[in-house]
Formats: structure tokens, C-alpha cells, sequence
């Protein structure tokens, strides 16, 4: 694998495909070509993603022992305002399900540029937007279904969790919309859904990054 700003602008365009190639060479300067062509190769390695997704579960294994210990504190505690203290007050708690969320971004996306490499590829060169749908964002359950992994409906809805949780709700107090709404998902009627992760997840979240470590296993760049 080439690596970094001084690699020859040409060794890294002749690792493209060359239609690939040709596109990339089109109306840009050499220095973007080289940064597209980098990109390009870079993004559609599949053992990057599955990497630094390892990396977010070896972290969230440490916080793990200090979640355990919340909820034993907060089952213990019978007192209800205490308990919505606890809730509402810092924890280790949502960090472990945003790092394990990630790690179960990063093993999908890794399925998915093995699945479909050279279309993902391609987008390298096309602008941010592009390649950012090709990719499926953080919406797990279609990054899911691109991939072509496997998921039954309570792997949904735990996925479901998951991505909203990395995209707001283990980050910060509340979303809000483009208009300055508060953002909750609804089903169709209008009532709310369930986007808490607690104590009852922790064991389907390992599994299925257990699943998703196996699926990466025999997956080459």
C-alpha cells in the first residue's frame, strides 16, 4: 500500500483501474489528483474499516467493567429520584454504545466496499456528497442490507438504536432539525420510538459485533 503525501503521483494512479484512471485525471490539478487517487485506493480497502473498528471494540471493552458497575448501582438504588439522577447525570454508559456503534459502522462499511469496490471507488472522484451516499452514512440498517449481511428484526431494531445513538443521542442532549426543531424519531402515526440503549443491550451489541468480526474474517481488499 502506498502511503502518504510522498508517494509518486504516478505509482498511485497506475494502482487504479484505469477507467478509474481516466476519470480522475480529468480538470483537476496534480496535487488533487493525487489526493483523489489516494482516496480512492484507501477508502475501498476493506481491512482499514474492519481495523479501526477492532480498535472502537478494544475500547469499549475498557469502559465496559465501569458500565457493568452503573447498573448494578442503579438496580440497587430504589429511590426514583436518585435513579433519574443517575440517568440524566455522566456516565460511561452512552460512550460504550456510541464506540460500539462505530465499530459496527466501520466492520459494515468494510463488507461494503468489498461488495462493491470499484462503484465506491468511482464516487471517490465524483465529490463528498457522493461518496457519502454510496456509503450509506450512519444509517446502519442500509448499510446493512447493502453489504448484504444478514439481519433478522430484533438485529434491526438493535441497529436502529445504534445509529441513532452515534448520530445524536450519545453525543449530545438533544437534535435538532434543519428548522430548529427538536428531532425524535416517530413512526408513522406520530408516537415515539424507543432509542434507549441500557443494561438489557449489552450483551445483543457483543454478539453482533461478534457476528460482524466473523463476517470480516475471510473478506480480502
Amino acid at each position: 500500500m502506498l502511503s502518504g503525501r510522498h508517494a509518486p503521483d504516478g505509482a498511485v494512479l497506475n494502482a487504479l483501474d484505469p477507467t478509474d484512471a481516466v476519470s480522475v485525471t480529468k480538470q483537476v490539478s496534480p496535487e488533487s489528483r493525487q489526493r483523489q487517487a489516494m482516496l480512492a485506493i484507501g477508502i475501498t480497502d476493506p481491512e482499514r474499516w474492519f481495523s479501526r473498528a477492532r480498535g472502537l471494540v478494544l475500547a469499549a471493552e475498557e469502559v465496559e467493567p465501569s458500565v457493568r458497575r452503573f447498573w448494578r448501582r442503579f438496580q440497587a438504588t430504589k429511590n426514583p429520584a436518585r435513579q433519574l439522577q443517575m440517568a440524566t447525570g455522566p456516565s460511561t454508559h452512552m460512550a460504550y454504545f456510541l464506540l460500539m456503534g462505530f465499530a459496527a459502522e466501520n466492520y459494515l462499511k468494510g463488507l461494503l466496499v468489498a461488495k462493491e469496490s470499484k462503484p465506491i471507488r468511482q464516487k471517490a472522484f465524483k465529490g463528498r456528497s457522493q461518496l457519502a451516499r454510496a456509503l450509506g452514512g450512519h444509517a446502519l440498517v442500509k448499510v446493512a442490507r447493502k453489504a448484504g449481511f444478514e439481519i433478522s428484526d430484533s438485529d434491526e431494531e438493535l441497529l436502529f438504536r445504534l445509529t441513532t445513538n452515534i448520530e445524536w443521542f450519545g453525543r449530545y442532549p438533544f437534535a435538532l432539525t434543519g428548522d430548529g426543531q427538536m428531532a425524535y424519531p416517530t413512526f408513522p402515526d406520530g408516537s415515539p420510538k424507543d432509542i434507549r440503549l441500557n443494561r438489557t443491550h449489552i450483551q445483543p451489541v457483543k454478539k453482533l459485533i461478534h457476528r460482524l468480526e466473523v463476517a470480516s474474517s475471510p473478506v480480502k481488499p
